[in-house]
């Protein structure tokens, strides 16, 4: 028999941070509207999907977008979601931009991976 951990923290009026033996993620939404958004890591495989495959970011195509102006972006207009519209995924751009960076948490995400280089534009080329 497996052992279950589940432990849920409100940080906010709609934002919860979520913890389990299987990894930690993050939720938020807007109450009343219906409008939310969560992300999670899982740090077991699962049996029976392509859980085991790793993205290897240095073998992936190099974007002709600039790392710097991308981070630059990122830091000082992040939360209305400019770097992404500069990376051509307009669709998140607008989401960021509604939802102030996914209330800072999507914003703080994209800075980390933007200076980790596992930021990719529209095209899933790598930004570098």
């Amino acid at each position: 028999m497996g052992f279950r951990f589940r432990k849920s923290f409100k940080i906010a009026p709609g934002i919860r941070f979520n913890v389990s033996n299987k990894g930690f993620g993050m939720s938020a939404g807007m109450p009343g509207t219906g409008l939310s958004y969560s992300a999670s890591t899982n740090t077991r495989k699962r049996k029976g999907t392509n859980a085991d495959q790793v993205i290897n970011y240095s073998e992936l195509p190099t974007s002709v977008k600039s790392k710097k102006t991308t981070l630059l972006l990122c830091i000082f207009l992040g939360i209305f979601g400019i770097h992404r519209f500069y990376t051509g995924k307009i669709g998140t751009g607008v989401l960021w931009f509604v939802t102030v960076g996914i209330f800072f948490f999507g914003w703080l995400s994209d800075i980390i991976r933007i200076l980790s280089g596992h930021f990719l534009d529209s095209n899933g080329c790598v930004i570098r």
